[in-house]
């Protein structure tokens, strides 16, 4: 992903840049335990790479389901488990407003209280949250309190 993503940038005009939609996990900073694109792109772009992560408090969303051993893949809309503890939609759901951003995350120290958030991918997956270390791993947060997939 990131050799694709590079290729593209070796080929832009000079000051041009480019916007990347894909998974958090694919393009958060990341390095351990697994490398990302995100890690690859951070390393080589540096300030000029900047992730902004797009999180939900509660609602519904479109993907696929694999249903036991059945590989045929449904596309369908479900449930996004409730926010929780010392998550960053747990937190950001307690604010009295329906959607806002946090502009330079790696400035605010009480995201170091924050543990987990939300990874909701390709596949419907019960177990929706994961550990995150958010200043380290994007640069700015945009927040809505409820949204609900509409095919």
């Amino acid at each position: 992903m990131s050799d694709n993503i590079m290729y593209i940038m070796d080929r832009v005009a000079v000051g041009d840049k480019i916007v990347l939609m894909a998974h958090f996990g694919h393009l958060a900073r990341r390095k351990l335990p697994r490398p990302s694109a995100g890690g690859y792109l951070s390393e080589r772009y540096g300030d000029e790479y900047a992730v902004i992560g797009l999180f939900v408090g509660e609602g519904t969303y479109h993907t696929r389901h694999i249903h036991g051993f059945d590989s045929v893949a449904r596309a369908d809309k479900y449930p996004l488990s409730k926010p929780t503890g010392k998550s960053l939609e747990q937190l950001c759901s307690l604010m009295d407003k329906k959607e806002f951003y946090i502009n330079e995350v790696c400035l605010l120290s009480v995201l170091d209280k924050v543990l987990y958030g939300r990874s909701a991918g390709s596949r419907y997956n019960v177990m929706q949250f994961e550990p995150i270390n958010l200043r380290k791993e994007l640069d700015i947060v945009w927040f809505t309190k409820e949204s609900y997939g509409e095919q």
